[in-house]
């Protein structure tokens, strides 16, 4: 058998070097390195954000101060510029419409059948007293803009960065949803709620990116988890310091 020409030996051996072997390979891989330290970075600010305004800032301010919205602008600013400065789109982002009806279905049913789980769960506290938590038509439309801005810091943002950080959709998945949950501690209820409903979200965003139909299931599990169960499971909604304050 004849010796393969010696062009063809210097080919296979320039793919076998990859990237490395490219005009500019190294600088792409130092660029994607860095990108990705940028991308941790952005991550580790926000967390520390939202860390100090749970901590800190809610409980030394009572929860009125403008204070705290100065600390949910800055963690918002944090996520938005981090998601512009990806390159990421609207509708990858899941500020979209055109997906909705389906989406609001898909994300309303798995919103109710996860409150139905966790209501039958603490079946037997339901028939006890339940302080009133119901808010007004005006606290509904701040629960869902409140709600809003959640699933965009959980999907649009934190989900996002690390699916491009970890490379494997689930562990993304479930990090984003285990940071989601560490902003709800040390509240037991919503720490576990938080956790099952950021994986579900999650993972439902990688097919069905809808940020308003996460938002609006986010709503509706708040809800019912607030107004049907007693203040004495649900920690009465609070987190950091004050979760040990009954009203």
């Amino acid at each position: 058998m004849d010796a393969p020409p010696k062009r063809t030996i210097d080919r296979q051996v320039t793919q076998q070097k990859g990237s490395l072997g490219e005009p500019g390979g190294t600088n792409r891989i130092i660029a994607g390195v860095f990108n990705r330290i940028l991308e941790s970075a952005d991550i580790i600010l926000f967390v520390a954000l939202l860390t100090l305004y749970v901590w800190v800032v809610l409980p030394v301010t009572a929860a009125k101060s403008p204070w705290k919205e100065v600390f949910i602008l800055a963690a918002l600013g944090v996520a938005t510029a981090s998601t512009w400065r990806s390159g990421a789109t609207a509708r990858e982002c899941g500020i979209r419409l055109d997906n909705f009806p389906r989406s609001a279905a898909l994300y309303g049913t798995s919103a109710l059948a996860y409150s139905a789980v966790t209501l039958f769960w603490f079946r037997e506290r339901l028939g006890r007293p339940v302080e009133p938590w119901w808010p007004s038509p005006r606290g509904v439309a701040w629960l869902l803009l409140w709600g809003l801005l959640q699933q965009y810091c959980l999907l649009s943002f934190l989900f996002r960065r690390l699916r491009k950080i970890l490379r494997k959709d689930l562990l993304a998945s479930l990090t984003a949803a285990g940071i989601f949950a560490f902003f709800h501690l040390p509240n037991p209820f919503l720490t576990l709620y938080t956790l099952g409903g950021g994986i579900i979200a999650t993972l439902l965003f990688l097919r069905w990116p809808s940020l308003p139909a996460a938002g609006l299931a986010h709503m509706v599990s708040s809800l019912l988890a607030g107004g049907l169960l007693p203040g004495d499971v649900t920690g009465w909604m609070r987190v950091g310091p004050l979760y040990g304050w009954s009203p």
